[in-house]
């Protein structure tokens, strides 16, 4: 048994609005190419399939789970009476139906984990079960991807793509090949397809993410959009009465970012008067070009951020880190003392799933000493030894040209809007 349409889609709204987070439009967007690949299936339920692709990852509506959202969907989806959503929210995961194979971290109880194996061992997979493991890895959160590089993604992310699981997602695209005769990404209209309001005008900055997960800052969720304060103000998908109005109300003296081309219309139409300043979202980067620690002055001295320098937290450094146990574990940073105070650092503004954002400030009086450029060199060298993904936002062309130096390269320039105050 599963949902109608409309109470999947509810379902869906709902859970969102439990766990906020970009697997939803993962979801709706293997929910359109579960029912693409349907229609041309002969046999196949296209409303079945949309409901299945749907529900897939329902269980993510309990929390920020690996392997625990396989077993929190099938429970939920079973409370329900959805048998067949149930199963689908096991199977997706597990193409050879083999839980070693699985992405992610084991986060499951000893419970949980033999709930999900005893009730694999009773399935006997159908073409459901193996449409949503493929349409599982084709979608991204705005539109189709390339198999490959959506799988080359989950590897990235997570440090592992079992071969056994690549050749089956890539077997699973040629069987539906033969069945429909005729490319998948045809079928699913891969080059065409976006879902409404991913109309995207950069990529997803970490601070943004970070608000997604919950995991910093606070996000508030429309139809086709969200606001999320991390930080910057981040507009996303499309403008609507309600979100227009709360940018409105709330937002006037902030900085805002539009990462749609909708939103930036919106703002730039309404809001004529706004002031407009410029930054550079620089490339990612795991490898650093790293030039020769630069003299400092006499008196001064490099050092690593340690728990000391921690616990001053210059220049607000470290201040989105619980403790220093977790910046010890999770972050990087560099420091320049002069004499006892500390007047330059570099230091990871906040961490996500190995990603840092960095961030570096001088005291002012010590700039032009190089007092930076040696904070960095130290942190990045760190970053680099423990494996860490570096994210670098320029504010202008002195942080442009320092990133530049370390052999970060620019990916997008973008506009930051202060809106006019009221009346």
């Amino acid at each position: 048994m599963i949902p109608t349409r409309q109470e999947a889609e509810r379902l869906l709204r709902e859970a969102e609005s439990c766990n906020p987070g970009p697997w939803g439009n993962h979801s709706r967007v293997a929910a359109r190419c579960a029912e693409k690949i349907a229609e041309a299936c002969e046999g196949m339920d296209p409303e079945k399939a949309y409901v299945l692709g749907l529900l897939h990852d329902i269980g993510r509506k309990f929390g920020v789970r690996h392997l625990g959202h396989v077993s929190d969907g099938y429970s939920y989806m079973m409370s329900l009476g959805y048998d067949e959503a149930a199963r689908i929210c096991l199977t997706h995961s597990f193409n050879n139906f083999d839980t070693d194979e699985y992405i992610g971290k084991f986060d499951t109880t000893d419970g949980e984990l033999k709930l999900i194996r005893s009730e694999l061992r009773k399935v006997v997979p159908d073409d459901y079960d193996r449409l949503i493991q493929l349409c599982d890895s084709l979608a991204g959160s705005e539109g189709v991807m390339n198999i490959e590089d959506r799988m080359n993604d989950v590897k990235r992310r997570y440090g592992r793509y079992p071969q056994p699981k690549w050749d089956s997602n890539l077997g699973l695209k040629a069987y539906f090949e033969e069945k429909v005769q005729k490319s998948i990404y045809d079928v699913t209209e891969k080059d065409t397809f976006r879902l409404p309001g991913s109309g995207r005008i950069m990529s997803l900055p970490l601070l943004y993410r970070a608000g997604q997960q919950g995991r910093f800052g606070t996000r508030t969720g429309f139809s086709w959009g969200s606001i999320t304060d991390a930080l910057f103000v981040y507009l996303d998908g499309e403008p609507e009465p309600e979100s227009a109005a709360e940018v409105d109300a709330r937002y006037r003296v902030r900085p805002l970012v539009c990462l749609t081309g909708a939103w930036k219309a919106y703002i730039e139409a309404r809001y004529p008067g706004a002031k407009v300043y410029r930054r550079t979202q620089m490339k990612p980067a795991n490898r650093f070009t790293l030039p020769e620690t630069p003299a400092i002055p006499e008196g001064c001295r490099l050092a690593g951020m340690d728990g000391a320098a921690f616990g001053k937290h210059p220049f607000s450094h470290g201040i989105n880190y619980p403790s220093w146990d977790a910046f010890r574990a999770e972050g990087s940073g560099a420091v320049v003392y002069r004499g006892s105070e500390i007047v330059a650092s570099a230091s990871s503004f906040l961490s996500l799933d190995g990603e840092l954002e960095l961030d570096v400030s001088t005291a002012e009086g010590c700039r032009g000493m190089h007092l930076a450029t040696a904070c960095v060199s130290r942190m990045l060298r760190d970053c680099m030894e423990r494996g860490f993904t570096v994210h670098w936002d320029a504010q202008n062309d002195i942080s442009r040209h320092l990133a530049r130096k370390f052999g970060f390269e620019a990916e997008t320039e973008y506009p930051v809007y202060w809106l006019p105050e009221k009346d």
